[in-house]
C-alpha cells in the first residue's frame, strides 16, 4: 500500500469539502509551532507549580482524586513570554 503524506491528506480533505487550499489563509503561524511547544514544555516542566499541577492531574486520572484547576493564567503568561522570545530571537513576524 502506498503511504500518502499528511499534507496530501489535508489537501484532499479540504478539496472534498469544496475549499481550495491555495486560497486559504492561516489564522496563526504554524512555522514556529514545534519550537514554541518545545520551549513551553521545557519551561513548564521546570516550574514547581506546573509539576505540582501535573502530579495532581495524574492522581485525578489514576486514583480518583479531585480534578485540579488548570493554571490558565500562569500558563498564558509563560506562553506570552515564549511568543516574545521567538519574536525577538527567531522570527519577528511570529504571532500567537
Amino acid at each position: 500500500m502506498m503511504e500518502v503524506p499528511p499534507c496530501e491528506i489535508e489537501r484532499s480533505a479540504l478539496l472534498l469539502i469544496g475549499l481550495d487550499p491555495l486560497k486559504l489563509t492561516l489564522l496563526r503561524s504554524e512555522a514556529n509551532a514545534e519550537l514554541k511547544n518545545d520551549i513551553m514544555m521545557l519551561v513548564l516542566r521546570s516550574s514547581k507549580w506546573y509539576v505540582e499541577y501535573a502530579d495532581r492531574l495524574d492522581a485525578y486520572r489514576t486514583a480518583g482524586e479531585p480534578m485540579p484547576p488548570y493554571p490558565t493564567e500562569r500558563v498564558e503568561r509563560v506562553e506570552t513570554l515564549v511568543d516574545e522570545l521567538i519574536r525577538e530571537s527567531v522570527d519577528p513576524s511570529h504571532v500567537r
